[in-house]
C-alpha cells in the first residue's frame, strides 16, 4: 500500500500564492501584526500540517513538519528527497524592508494534487492521488481562502503563481482543484462545516465549504457556476437574510442511500405527504461545542433501498441543538 504513495517533494515550489499589501501598511505595524496572528490561527484551525499519506493499514492521516522525512519513511528505497514543509509561508526580510510589505503561500510538495506527476516512479506519466487529496486538499484551500480575504481586507492584491507548468490546470487562484464529484464523503463534509462554521453570509460560507467558482446571487440564494461535478446545481438558500439551508440536485453521480447509510449513519425515512411525492431519508449531524446542528436530508425519486440512487441532497442549517431526529424538509 505505501508504494502507492506516487506524489513526490521538490527542491523549487511547484505554485505561490501572493499578497502584496499597499506601502502605507509600513506605517501601521499594528494591522500586519494582526493579519499575521490570524493567518497563524487560520494555519491551525485547519491544521495545514496534517496530510493524508498511504500507510501499511491503508489511507492514514499525519501531522508532519518534514514531508520528504515522511516521504522516505513510507518509501525507503528511495535514496533522497527533498526536504520540505506541507505549506511554506514567508515574508520579506530585513533586505527588503524598503519594498511593500507581502506574504508568499508555497507548495513545494504534489501530495495537495488530485493528480501527481510520478518523480519517483516514471515521470512521463500522471499517477491518481484523489484518494489523499480529497481528505486534505479542501483544509488547504480553506486556508488559502481565509488568508486571502483577510489580506484583502487590507487592500491587499491577490495573485498566484504555476511555477511547475504540469500543475498549471489544477490551480487556480483559489486554491487547488480537486474535480471532487458530490458523494457520500463530501456531503458528510459538507454537514460539519454547516455546523462548525460561525458565517450566516452564504457567500462567506461557500469559501468554508471548499467549493470552487463563482457566486452568482439568485432569488433569496447564491448559485455556484460552474456547479460541481456530480451536480446539475448547487444554491445556498437564505431566510431572513441569513444562511439557511444547501440545496444540490444530483446528476451524473451514483450516490446510493447505502453509501450515505455508511458514510452517515442508518437513515430515517422522513413521512410522505402525499402519494407520488418524492421520498425523502435523514440523517441529523450533531457536533459537540459546534455553534449550530444541521439534518442531511436525502431525495430518491422511487422508494429508497440500498441501491437506489439520490436525485438531490439538502443540508439544513438548524439553529437549536435540541432538534428533532425526523424533520419534514423545506421543497428543494
Amino acid at each position: 500500500m505505501t508504494t502507492n504513495n506516487h506524489w513526490g517533494t521538490y527542491k523549487n515550489s511547484l505554485v505561490t500564492w501572493y499578497a502584496e499589501f499597499p506601502p502605507r501598511l509600513r506605517q501601521s505595524p499594528a494591522k500586519l501584526l494582526a493579519f499575521a496572528d490570524a493567518l497563524v490561527e487560520l494555519g491551525s484551525r485547519e491544521d495545514i500540517s496534517r496530510v493524508s499519506v498511504f500507510g501499511p493499514a491503508g489511507v492514514e492521516e499525519r501531522r508532519v513538519a518534514d514531508v520528504g522525512a515522511e516521504l522516505l519513511s513510507l518509501r525507503p528505497e528511495l535514496s533522497h528527497v527533498p526536504h520540505v514543509p506541507a505549506v511554506s509561508v514567508s515574508g520579506p526580510g530585513s533586505l527588503y524592508r524598503s519594498k511593500p510589505p507581502y506574504i508568499t503561500i508555497s507548495l513545494n510538495t504534489d501530495i495537495w494534487f488530485p493528480r501527481v506527476v510520478g518523480i519517483n516512479d516514471d515521470a512521463y506519466r500522471f499517477y491518481d492521488n484523489s484518494p489523499l487529496a480529497e481528505r486534505h486538499t479542501p483544509r488547504l484551500n480553506r486556508f488559502l481562502a481565509g488568508v486571502r480575504r483577510a489580506a484583502e481586507a487590507l487592500d491587499a492584491e491577490w495573485s498566484y503563481d504555476v511555477d511547475n507548468l504540469r500543475y498549471a490546470d489544477q490551480v487556480t487562484d483559489s486554491g487547488v482543484l480537486l474535480e471532487r464529484s458530490v458523494d457520500a464523503n463530501r456531503v458528510a463534509e459538507w454537514g460539519v462545516r454547516v455546523c462548525v462554521a460561525s458565517t450566516t453570509d452564504p457567500a462567506e460560507l461557500l469559501f468554508e465549504l471548499g467549493v470552487p467558482g463563482t457566486v452568482v446571487p439568485f432569488v433569496d440564494a447564491v448559485r455556484v457556476e460552474p456547479p460541481p461535478p456530480g451536480s446539475s446545481e448547487l444554491r445556498l438558500v437564505e431566510r431572513a437574510g441569513e444562511f439557511s439551508r444547501l440545496e444540490a440536485r444530483l446528476v451524473g453521480t451514483n450516490l446510493t442511500r447505502a453509501h450515505l447509510d455508511d458514510r452517515l449513519g442508518p437513515g430515517a425515512d422522513v413521512p410522505r405527504v402525499h402519494p407520488g411525492r418524492e421520498f425523502w431519508v435523514s440523517y441529523p449531524v450533531d457536533i459537540p461545542g459546534a455553534p449550530y446542528g444541521c439534518t442531511i436530508f436525502a431525495e430518491f425519486v422511487d422508494q429508497p433501498g440500498a441501491d437506489t440512487p439520490a436525485c438531490a441532497v439538502m443540508i439544513r442549517r438548524d439553529p437549536s441543538r435540541l432538534r428533532p431526529l425526523v424533520g419534514r424538509p423545506t421543497e428543494c
